[in-house]
């Protein structure tokens, strides 16, 4: 169990290279409930269902048809699209007229595409459950 979870964490925190890389020196508190949401993932995806045989069977039995994903999963989920659509507003807000380098703009883009494609991600799987 102990094992699983540290995979799931180091998992999920490569998810958070593009927050880490684009907000760590401009909003660090951002950063930082990144990274806790993502440990916080970690844990409930790895918790086992507790139960007797038969409640055991039930969820076995319906997982080929339903998605089961807790409610604390999904708001872990939101909440981690939330705080990364915050961070790419805020770095895009942060990098705006700060250079007129073409090189400058072109990593600003592409920093801002990154964050908000983890947030995209984040969002869409935490609203259907995935």
């Amino acid at each position: 169990m102990a094992n699983e979870c540290l995979t799931a964490a180091v998992f999920l925190q490569v998810t958070n290279l593009p927050l880490i890389l684009t907000s760590f020196s401009s909003a660090p508190t951002a950063t930082g409930f990144g990274i806790g949401l993502m440990l916080a993932l970690a844990g409930l995806t790895t918790t086992s269902a507790e139960g007797t045989i038969d409640e055991k069977r039930q969820v076995m039995s319906a997982k080929s048809t339903l998605v089961a994903t807790s409610w604390a999963n999904r708001a872990v989920r939101v909440s981690k699209g939330l705080v990364d659509s915050y961070a790419a507003i805020h770095f895009a807000a942060v990098r705006k007229g700060t250079s007129s380098s073409i090189l400058h703009a072109i990593l600003t883009f592409l920093g801002v595409a990154a964050v908000a494609f983890t947030a995209a991600m984040w969002l869409i799987t935490g609203y259907y459950g995935q």
